[in-house]
């Protein structure tokens, strides 16, 4: 999934066969709760561009494939938090 927005006030879902890719430095989510996933092999955004997200509960895997990586960056303060990235590593950056 490449410039996927999602916008609520309740909880949302993006789910890819493949890559879940960050694109520029506003956020791709805006909502209470999402929940990011790849279901093959795939990364959710990239060390030199995260997935942007602006929510309270974050929930993201890449663990379908025996893990790939997850980069996220949190525009907005967490108050729950949830990663499965398998073999693969997870990095969440706050701005808050």
């Amino acid at each position: 999934i490449t410039g996927a927005t999602l916008t609520t006030t309740g909880n949302g879902a993006l789910t890819a066969g493949g890559s879940i890719a960050g694109a520029g430095n506003t956020a791709h989510v805006s909502a209470n709760g999402v929940s990011l996933q790849t279901t093959g092999t795939g990364d959710i955004g990239s060390g030199g561009t995260p997935f942007f997200v602006s929510v309270n509960s974050l929930t993201a895997a890449t663990a379908g494939a025996a893990g790939n990586d997850i980069f996220v960056r949190e525009e907005s303060g967490l108050t729950a938090l949830d990663l499965n990235s398998g073999l693969g590593n997870a990095t969440v950056l706050e701005r808050a």
